[in-house]
Parts: structure tokens; sequence; C-alpha cells
């Protein structure tokens, strides 16, 4: 697996990217040690119940964040790098424009769940850390959009280890709840993007020019708006399934096992930072590129995993006492880690499909994969509880993971092709 000079994992790259890249994951490392540490403060001061409302309101967030991603973000990565040479940061500014427009819909979501969960106050708080982590996580990615991954350490510390380490002072302190603790994220993460902000050279863009810029981010975020959708129809829903199944304790049981599978995030949310540069550097890859990355990651997170499978019971009363009512879901632990080694090639396939602009191949493997999951996931859970919750997730990163791979073998075995709708399904 090794790579020549001027590559990564066999790719070529260009020079900027070739020295930032080694930035990419010690920067989501800090990020994923700060949700991880957040979640781990939350699950020990909070009851089993709170902690369960707590999940249901932060699916509402990943939600939102995950429409970010698609139609902010990944246009960004995309896109943000034609500005690397000339100085110019027109793309970050008109970003975060196009990102404000986006803020009435998760205030909507927002209100219409914590309605719900009778915490109408806390979904206030939510929309508010929403609000500034969108627009700390636009100009983050600009900075990685052009290869200063190292420029972002300084901001991520802020808004990760900063958030965790407020909440914790806060609940030291008796302020028990999670309006302080949505209140600390919103906070850090908008300390962190003034500052990164400054670091980008941010400016706002007049109108006629935000048009003309989000007319290319939709060219490329079309496709990846029905991910998004499919995405909300299944991981995010999970929750609410086995809340309306076995209620609010439950659903913090899941929270916690899911906790420890995010262990794995840190390398696997880096894998954009790395994957789609290097892709659209060349916009073809060939299938082999595509298992090199997936290899290189796997290696990296194989003891964390061994661990997991072997000895999930030890893991849980590592991390939550072992006492916690959450070290009997084992089970659903090594359930979970199944899925945790599917997130690493599928995160590689969408991420080559992103860099060769191919989307509308991300929205069919999310649209089908999710699909499946739907219909399994209500038998599952109400089933198996937490256990066919988890189960539910690996099912759905399984055929996710078989598709992608066949829509990527389909591609790259015949010649491009003039997008023109659907297609068939066939890859562009």
């Amino acid at each position: 697996m090794k790579s020549k000079p001027g590559e990564v994992c066999g790719v070529p790259m260009p020079e900027k990217f070739r020295e930032s890249s080694l930035w990419a994951i010690p920067d989501q490392m800090l990020a994923s040690a700060g949700n991880f540490a957040t979640t781990l403060v939350l699950s020990r001061y909070l009851t089993p119940a709170e902690f369960g409302v707590y999940a249901l309101v932060n699916s509402i967030v990943l939600v939102a964040n995950g429409f970010h991603a698609n139609l902010i973000v990944s246009p960004l990565m995309v896109l943000g790098g034609s500005e690397r040479e000339n100085g110019r940061r027109a793309y970050p500014g008109a970003a975060l424009q196009l990102c404000s427009l986006l803020l009435p819909f998760w205030l909507a979501g927002l209100a219409l769940s914590s309605a719900y969960l009778h915490c109408m106050v806390t979904g206030w708080y939510a929309f508010l850390a929403v609000v500034a982590w969108q627009y700390q996580e636009t100009v983050r990615r600009s900075l990685f959009s052009v290869g200063s991954h190292h420029s972002a350490l300084w901001g991520d510390l802020v808004s990760y280890p900063g958030q965790a380490l407020a909440i914790w002072a806060l609940m030291r302190t008796g302020h028990v709840s999670l309006n302080a603790a949505f209140g600390a994220m919103a906070v850090t993460s908008l300390l962190a993007a003034v500052l990164q902000g400054r670091q980008s050279r941010l400016r706002l863009t007049g109108r006629k020019e935000c048009f003309v810029i989000g007319r290319d981010f939709w060219r490329i975020a079309k496709w990846l708006l029905l991910s998004s959708i499919a995405g909300f129809a299944s991981a995010p829903l999970l929750p609410w399934l086995l809340n309306w199944a076995r209620g609010r304790s439950e659903v913090g049981a899941f929270q916690a096992v899911y906790g420890v599978m995010n262990l794995c995030n840190p390398l696997v949310l880096s894998i954009p930072a790395i994957v789609i540069p290097a892709v659209a550097a060349r916009k073809r890859q060939g299938g082999s590129t595509v298992w090199r990355y997936t290899l290189l990651f796997e290696s990296v997170m194989a003891p964390l995993l061994m661990a997991m499978l072997i000895w999930p019971r030890v893991v849980l009363a590592a991390m939550y006492g072992s006492g916690s009512p959450y070290c009997a879901e084992a089970l659903a632990l090594r359930i979970g880690t199944v899925a945790c080694v599917l997130a690493v090639p599928l995160s590689v396939i969408q991420c080559v499909f992103t860099g060769e602009e191919k989307m509308r191949n991300n929205a069919a493997v999310q649209t089908l994969g999710s699909l499946v999951s739907v219909l399994l996931a209500p038998l599952l859970i109400s089933q198996w509880g937490v256990t066919g919750t988890i189960l539910a997730e690996t099912v759905n990163r399984a055929m996710k993971t078989t598709l992608g791979a066949v829509f990527l073998g389909w591609g790259h075995d015949r010649e491009r092709e003039e997008e023109s709708g659907w297609a068939g399904l066939q890859p562009s």
C-alpha cells in the first residue's frame, strides 16, 4: 500500500493538498473527540430518560446538519478549491448566505419535535446551536477546500473540546439541563466561526454573484438533496421509532451504544476531506483506488473494532461505569461493530461519486438502501428494542455499501455518458 511521492494512498494530489492532507485526520480526531466527550458528559449527568430526550432532539439537529452538508458543504468542497491560487474567497461568503436560507426549515423541524416532547425551550436552544454550528462548519470547510486544514485546528479546539469542557463545567456547578448543554454548543460554535471566518478571509457577496454561485451549488447538490431526504428516512428516524415502541429510556440506551460506535468517527469523518479533493483533481478513479482507501482506514480502526467485537461489555463499562444500565447492551454493540466496519467503504464510495460529480449515484444509493431499512426497521425495533435498532442501521449501511460498489463497478466499466436524468439508475 506504499504511495509514490506526490500521492496519497496511491492517488496523485495537488501539492497543497499533499501537504495538508496529513492534518485532516488530526483535525477530525479533535472534532470527534469533542463530540464524544460531550455525549459522555451528558450520559453521566442525565437520567436515561433525559438522555433519550437529548438523542431525539439531536436526531433533528443531525438531519439539519446532513442537509447542510449535502447542499452547502459538498459543493463548497468541490468548487472552493478553484479559488486557491488567486486569493479570492467568494464561495465561503456565498455559502454562508445560502446557508441562511435553510434556517427556517430547521426552526420548524425543531419546534415541532420539541413541542411533541414537551420541551419547547430546549428546541429554541437547539436551534441556536444549529445556526452557530452550520455557520462554523461552512467557514471550516472553506479552509479545507483550499488545503488549510492546519488553520482550522484553532477554531475546532474552541468549538469541540471547548463545548465539552463548558458543558462539564455547567453540569458540575449544578446546571444539569439540556438547555445549558445546547446553549454551550451555540456559544462555542459561534466563537469558532468568528475565528475561522477571519482565517478564511471571509467576505459576503452581492445578490447577483450569490445567485450565480447558488446555481453552481445546485448543479452539484440537486442529487444530494435526494440523498438527504433518503438519509432522514433511515438513521435519524430510528430513535423516534424506538421511542414510540419502547420509550425514552430505551432511546437513551441506544444513544449510549451509538456513542461507542462514534469512536470510529475521527477516521470515518476525515474521509471526505482527503478523498473528495483527490478525486476532484483527477475526476476519474478506478475501483482499486477505493479499496486502497478502505483498507487504509480499516487497518487504523482495527484495534478499536476488535475490542468492541470481543469485549463489548468491558468497553461499555469503561465508558459509562460498571454499574451503568447501558452495560446490558453488549449484543447491540457487537452488531454495531459491523456497522462501523461498513461505514468506511460506504463513505469512500460516496466521496468518489461526489468528487467525480456523479451525485445522482449517491442519491440512488441512499434512496434504495434506506428504503430497505425503513421497511425492516419497525419490525426489528418492535421485536428487539435497542438491539433491533442497531441491527436496522447495520442493514441500512450494508445495502448502501453493496449498491455503491455495484454502481462504482458499473460506471467505471462504461464510457462516460451525458447526464440526463436517472437513465435507469445507470451511473453517468
